[in-house]
């Protein structure tokens, strides 16, 4: 793996235990990171959303965490780091196959598969983000999932086609990096409107569990702490953080 790609400076292990627990020291031992990719063949205790496992076979996928200073972003705002992750591998995916949804708050979903999943995690000085860890799973060449999740796909098995990773990554950066800079620049609307277009089920109604209740609702919004607000069916509306309510496939 090359040592940049485009404006992204690479880090590349043979092996890590995750590539955000590698950051986080990484960070410590270093001031200036912007722009600045751990990768991975092999990620052997990697973690999906709530401490969940990501399968990935070794050399086939990408792992990796980008690592940003958003010092612009005020912590409240902080949700549009995820847009701008989610939106630049919907970008990507786009480039290659048809159908490719975000699944609130940021699984990357073609059609009812899961193809991506993203972990990010921040720190916050002030009133603003100091530092932004974002980890990206994305299956790229693996056609056998031995995991126990549901519905994992990969780009191979929808194209039948064999990827150079260091090519793939280096687009991949591309579309991140034109979201990155569009946020930069002040576009946060256009960042939310092409984010909420994006969403897996963004329109009609669609079945949803919380604790034992299955419920018909659809999607009104989601607000600028990332949270997802509902409506059922009637007009009663309900806002929900991460966990707090699933989507029923």
């Amino acid at each position: 793996m090359k040592e940049q790609l485009g404006n992204y400076r690479i880090i590349w292990k043979d092996q890590l235990a995750s590539t955000n627990e590698y950051a986080v020291d990484y960070m410590s031992d270093n001031t200036s990171f912007d722009k600045t990719v751990i990768g991975t063949n092999k990620q052997y205790s990697g973690r999906g959303q709530r401490t969940a496992h990501w399968e990935s076979e070794e050399g086939k996928n990408l792992t990796i965490s980008v690592l940003f200073q958003p010092t612009f972003v005020p912590a409240s705002e902080q949700f549009a780091i995820s847009e701008v992750i989610s939106l630049g591998v919907v970008d990507y995916l786009s480039r290659h196959i048809d159908g490719v949804r975000i699944k609130w708050p940021n699984d990357i979903y073609v059609r009812n598969n899961k193809i991506a999943g993203i972990l990010i995690e921040h720190v916050v000085m002030g009133k603003c983000l100091s530092n932004s860890i974002c980890g990206i799973g994305l299956n790229i060449n693996q056609e056998v999932f031995m995991s126990d999740a549901p519905n994992p796909i990969s780009l191979k098995q929808m194209t039948d086609v064999e990827y150079s990773l260091e090519c793939e990554l280096e687009i991949l950066l591309e579309c991140i990096d034109a979201r990155y800079e569009l946020l930069k620049s002040g576009e946060s609307e256009e960042l939310r409107n092409s984010y909420m277009d994006a969403l897996y089920r963004r329109n009609g109604y669609h079945s949803y569990q919380e604790g034992d209740e299955i419920f018909n609702a659809k999607i009104l919004d989601v607000n600028d702490m990332g949270q997802l607000v509902l409506e059922r069916r009637g007009g009663i509306q309900k806002t929900y953080n991460f966990k707090e309510v699933s989507f029923v496939i």
